[in-house]
């Protein structure tokens, strides 16, 4: 039986390590996604469900979404050539809730992982090579208010997930794809202890994806052969734990500061079973990750005419070892900014969040790998 070739799909997004992709909720996200302790409307189903029944409209929504601009880079240092990736994909987003006394409902919808991929050309990597990955979550939430001081939240996320990895070498061509069903869930509480200052803390809980797919394979040589079989995949995401402190000191002002930690360590490899008539073979792609953690810090100053100036600046932390490291996979420690406005007129308003990450530079066999994200994001409110 002729080998059959399954892909492995692609490891890294945008800032962060591993496969995670946070950027929700634009307001938040032009604040360095320093937004766990400050989060108290509706985008709080992404951030801290507990601060959800802290929100002062009776009704929010937010539709909206980011432009995802990845802009991955590898350099051959031993024939000097340069390549890069730049897979542009426009992400939605949209969070729905509405606050009755002391309770209030949710619903989110968002990529919580992947979002985008790399598209590398022969000429550059010795491959045509198109992967890519998306973990969709539909998230119900509610939150109570136990007193003016403390709320609570939880919620439930049902996940959908879609990869897809395709190749091209000389006379044989790959594809793998599949998708899948799984759920988790999530929690947060917000602690306001005086006036100017409040405590967040938020979970998103860990999960087992299993996806069913199918893998092809054509090659022209020794003669036009392509050979079709089912596929099942799996492999296993993380916990993640939010930290954060926020400060109104003076009036119209705000800052926060945010910590995060991620058990990318659970996911060490993606596993792929293709089942053919002569039995079942496993594919194995090994990530490997080590967990990670974030530092963020941003601010907000409000101008008595309705606009919202943003900023902050973040650190994370690469999940993938040097071993892991290819042109599928560039995890690389990053330095990050952000930059945000936000316009309120009457029951209407409107956010703007922009981010620029420099990696730093990673070298393993002769082979620098780097990426420098470029985010921009847009959400429409109505308030009610």
């Amino acid at each position: 039986m002729k080998k059959i070739m399954v892909g492995g799909i692609l490891v890294s997004f945008l800032y962060a390590g591993g496969w995670d992709h946070p950027v929700q909720g634009i307001r938040g996200l032009g604040m360095g996604d320093a937004y766990t302790a400050l989060s108290e409307d509706a985008s709080s189903i992404w951030w801290n469900p507990g601060g959800l029944c802290f929100q002062k409209n009776l009704l929010e929504i937010q539709i909206g979404g980011t432009y995802d601009m990845p802009m991955h880079k590898v350099e051959f240092t031993l024939i000097d050539k340069t390549a890069e990736s730049n897979l542009k994909t426009f992400v939605p987003q949209a969070f729905l809730s509405y606050k009755f006394q002391k309770f209030a409902l949710g619903f989110g919808y968002y990529v919580e992982y992947g979002g985008g991929g790399v598209d590398w050309k022969k000429e550059d990597v010795g491959a045509d090579i198109y992967s890519a990955l998306g973990v969709m979550a539909f998230s119900p939430t509610f939150s109570y208010m136990i007193n003016e001081k403390i709320g609570i939240g939880g919620k439930l996320e049902l996940l959908y997930g879609k990869y897809n990895d395709e190749r091209k070498i000389e006379t044989m061509e790959t594809k793998s794809e599949g998708s899948g069903w799984a759920f988790t869930g999530g929690a947060g509480i917000l602690f306001k202890p005086i006036d100017i200052l409040s405590i967040g803390f938020n979970l998103r809980g860990p999960f087992k994806f299993k996806g069913t797919g199918t893998a092809t394979t054509h090659m022209t040589l020794p003669i036009d052969t392509t050979m079709k079989f089912d596929t099942e995949s799996e492999c296993d995401f993380p916990i993640t734990i939010g930290f954060g402190i926020g400060i109104k000191p003076i009036p119209n002002f705000i800052g926060a500061i945010d910590f995060e930690y991620t058990t990318w360590s659970s996911l060490d490899y993606f596993i792929t079973t293709v089942k053919t008539p002569q039995g079942e073979t496993k594919d194995t792609t090994e990530f490997l990750f080590e967990n990670t953690f974030k530092i963020k810090t941003g601010l907000e100053y409000s101008l008595p005419i309705g606009v919202s100036l943003r900023g902050g600046f973040a650190y994370d932390k690469a999940a993938s070892p040097d071993s892991t490291l290819s042109p599928i996979n560039i995890d690389v420690d990053k330095f990050v900014i952000f930059g945000g406005i936000g316009y309120d007129i009457a029951n209407f308003g409107i956010d703007l969040a922009i981010l620029k990450a420099f990696g730093s530079e990673r070298e393993y066999k002769e082979i620098k790998y780097n990426m420098n994200p470029f985010v921009l994001g847009i959400a429409l409110k109505y308030k009610l």
